[in-house]
């Protein structure tokens, strides 16, 4: 098993025009999100107005999923969704988008085409969760510390898990993560 720690104290959060992201992930390493020469992001936001408009991403989906705070999505001619923590929402990044109400989300945005699974579960002291997948996983902790083998990851931290075994997370404390199965070819 390889796993890479991405620790929350190397994360940068830059402003958009309904609050913050701060990119967890980026593939390819040294892409740039801004002119979209990229492949697959995560990234959590904060959405601070009440009312905002999402930023086009023509060529890309996206998932969101609510970790804190409630937010309804209007996607002009498409869908609208009211979504609560760990629910989550799926669209094309070229879809009109505005949302209402302010919340902090969990973000992947990949090329379409591209295969993903997103979820969340609140784990309990001594709990484990197992995956088995043939694909790159990634585990955010949104809060409390997980363990995945010897490699340790606390609030705000992503683990990339590279593993062809069954990959057993396991909840050192109380607190919640996000899981990221990201299948790199098209």
């Amino acid at each position: 098993m390889e796993i890479r720690k991405f620790v929350k104290e190397n994360n940068r959060a830059i402003n958009w025009s309904g609050g913050t992201t701060t990119q967890l992930f980026i593939y390819p390493e040294n892409a740039d999100f801004n002119s979209r020469q990229f492949d697959f992001r995560i990234s959590t936001a904060s959405i601070e107005l009440e009312t905002s408009d999402f930023t086009s991403l023509k060529g890309f989906e996206r998932r969101l999923l609510v970790l804190s705070g409630t937010l309804a999505l209007e996607h002009i001619e498409h869908h609208s969704k009211k979504l609560t923590p760990f629910q989550q929402d799926y669209f094309l990044g070229e879809w009109q988008t505005k949302s209402r109400g302010k919340a902090i989300d969990f973000n992947v945005i990949y090329r379409l085409g591209m295969e993903t699974n997103l979820s969340a579960k609140k784990l309990v002291l001594g709990e484990s969760i197992f995956f088995n997948t043939d694909n790159i996983l990634f585990i955010y902790v949104y809060s409390g510390l997980v363990r995945i083998g010897n490699e340790t990851a606390q609030t705000g931290d992503l683990l990339e898990v590279f593993s062809r075994e069954t990959i057993e997370v396991f909840a050192e404390m109380d607190g919640t993560i996000c899981s990221v199965e990201w299948k790199k070819e098209i």
